[in-house]
């Protein structure tokens, strides 16, 4: 835990880690967002992952709740991973920032790369609204 005093208040920065061996990259980073979509984007501050040697790391680092949340809106965090292993990491960022363009910039929460073993993983975070709940079936016709 990580705590800056800002305008006299001290907000608090805490991280979760996830990490994977016998999971996908798309299982861990989904893990991750369903995390921070708890959280909410009052609080998530940043997400970085590494990867080494087949396992990875994602970290969600995030505002205590004391710092002044505002109130939960139905978001969710979206990540997308863009892999590359016979480009270079040029044509990868070309390719993240393509498809960055189309995220407007108070969505974006982070782009993170690292190197899985000679294969480059790019993560696009970002925040969309929520699918609403399904409803819930009528009541049975009353007799």
């Amino acid at each position: 835990m990580i705590s800056a005093a800002a305008n006299g208040k001290i907000a608090t920065v805490q991280f979760k880690i996830f990490r994977g061996t016998m999971i996908s990259w798309a299982e861990l980073f989904t893990e991750a967002a369903r995390f921070a979509t708890e959280l909410g984007p009052a609080r998530v501050r940043s997400i970085s992952h590494s990867g080494c040697r087949g396992r990875g790391i994602v970290v969600v680092w995030y505002a205590d709740e004391q710092a002044g949340a505002a109130p939960a809106l139905a978001l969710e965090l979206r990540v997308e991973l863009v892999r590359g292993r016979l480009i270079s990491w040029e044509e990868l960022f070309a390719q993240t920032a393509s498809a960055v363009a189309s995220i407007r910039p108070e969505q974006l929460v982070s782009i993170s790369h690292s190197d899985d073993d000679g294969d480059g993983v790019v993560a696009r975070w970002y925040w969309v609204a929520r699918a609403p709940d399904p409803a819930p079936p009528p009541p049975p016709p009353a007799e």
